[in-house]
């Protein structure tokens, strides 16, 4: 309000319309806004920082050459270990803008093994785990990229471009054992798509590969989700404009725009939405109707996520910052647990590989939370109480940017990937300390043995009797 009127006072004095000085006080808001957020996010980051060597067992950071990510997969297949600590183990499918934001690259980093060079970690990054690998450099601007669980090297990009919205169809070069690059510069290729899946509706943000058969691929829009058959990818005729023959159903079910799509990784047949319209719908691709429609919410929901251990469990996140787990067999009432603890919208989700309770969330507030659903109902102190509710089990502050994406790593438990806009990739392991009370209680047996060693009961004895009569 202040700001305000002292526009309005300057505004008067250079003869500015009413108009006018709305404008230019709104900017000043927002400017000022922005500036205070930043500060808040460089005070979090510091105090985070200094907290590291106590909260992780593993923490690295890679920078992206390009600022703004927009996405993240951490790709399935890993290759067998290796003594050699520059062999690429993992890879990450990273997309980021380049320009002015109107192009974006489709990156894949190459991910050393882990426990080869967790020595070297902390070391200043002087052997970083992270090496650019390949990446295609597109004319369009992507909002969404994932790679076929069947062959990785097939990728999809949901793109904006000033025609019609589409989905194209890239493929990647031969993955290297290893990288010899030690400047971190990409094999960059610019290269047209194979394919271009056409479709007018075609607006939303998020697609997704059916693990269980090769080549089918769904992705979202308005009122509507597309079903594509790409089963014939190795002879795709490049000379197709459209792909409209690959198209082989639609299902409607929403009320405006489809936010997220995903195929169950329990069945070839079943999928789920989540959409604007606060709706959470579950499908077979065989029936054009949806199986079931659940209202969860009245703002709109952002993911849907498959259990990857526990098929009759799914999570659910929107704009209300409240993240749900439904089981598919009781839809009709309410979910079996709300995590609540996000300032913002909560817009990535990701299960444990190892584990069907614990699960990654993150958002626009730039936290990640580890949850564990076993500690649902656990008596809390009530300084504990006041950080949050018992599920909540780690959370990671050192991002400076909202997330734009997260995951697990297969081969090392408790293991994370996580993103931000900012172009920050972050690796990390929260403490063992923290999530295994087993570890916890072996430890605690053997520091009172140690402490029994150093101090015998007859000695404290005799020192307490000489300490009273000293006094």
């Amino acid at each position: 309000v202040d700001l305000a009127g002292k526009m309005a006072a300057r505004g008067k004095a250079n003869g500015y319309s009413s108009r006018r000085l709305k404008q230019l006080s709104s900017k000043q808001s927002h400017k000022k806004v922005k500036e205070l957020t930043t500060q808040q996010a460089t005070r979090a980051y510091k105090i985070w920082k200094e907290k590291c060597p106590f909260l992780y067992d593993l923490i690295m950071v890679h920078k992206m050459p390009t600022p703004n990510a927009i996405s993240l997969q951490w790709i399935d297949g890993t290759q067998a270990s290796s003594d050699d600590k520059n062999t690429i183990r993992h890879r990450l499918l990273v997309t980021s803008e380049r320009g002015n934001r109107k192009k974006t690259d489709l990156v894949i980093l190459g991910v050393k093994d882990i426990e080869q060079n967790i020595g070297d970690m902390h070391d200043e990054g002087k052997r970083p785990i992270v090496e650019g690998e390949q990446s295609i450099a597109t004319d369009f601007k992507i909002v969404h990229a994932a790679a076929m669980p069947q062959n990785q090297r097939i990728i999809a990009a949901q793109c904006r471009t000033n025609e019609f919205p589409q989905t194209q169809i890239y493929r990647f070069s031969e993955f290297k054992g290893s990288t010899s690059n030690a400047k971190g510069r990409y094999r960059t290729s610019s290269q047209k798509p194979l394919l271009k899946l056409i479709d007018a509706d075609n607006v939303g943000d998020r697609l997704s590969w059916n693990r269980k058969q090769e080549g089918q691929l769904l992705t979202c829009g308005k009122n509507r989700i597309c079903l594509w058959n790409l089963e014939k990818h190795e002879s795709i005729d490049e000379s197709k404009k459209s792909g409209s023959s690959y198209q082989t159903n639609k299902y409607s079910g929403h009320c405006g725009l489809v936010n997220d799509v995903e195929w169950s990784p329990h069945d070839v047949f079943h999928f789920s939405t989540a959409g604007e319209d606060g709706l959470f719908l579950m499908w077979d691709s065989r029936n054009r109707m949806a199986q079931s429609t659940t209202r969860v919410s009245k703002s709109s929901l952002c993911r849907v996520t498959y259990n990857l251990q526990d098929k009759h469990k799914v999570a659910t996140s929107g704009q209300d910052g409240i993240v749900r787990i439904w089981d598919t067999r009781k839809l009709e009432g309410q979910p079996i647990h709300e995590l609540e603890w996000h300032q913002g919208e909560v817009s990535q989700i990701a299960w444990a590989p190892f584990s069907p309770d614990a699960l990654l969330t993150a958002g626009e507030d730039r936290r990640v939370a580890v949850w564990d659903l076993k500690r649902a109902g656990k008596k809390l102190a009530e300084e504990e109480a006041k950080e949050g509710p018992s599920e909540l089990l780690f959370v990671h502050g050192g991002h400076m940017a909202s997330i734009v994406g997260v995951g697990w790593n297969e081969d090392r438990d408790w293991t994370c990937v996580s993103a931000s806009k900012n172009g920050r990739i972050h690796f990390w392991a929260m403490s063992q300390f923290l999530y295994d009370d087993d570890f916890c209680k072996k430890l605690y047996k053997r520091a009172k043995k140690s402490v029994k060693r150093l101090f015998k009961p007859n000695d404290i004895i005799a020192s307490a009797k000489r300490s009273k009569v000293n006094e």
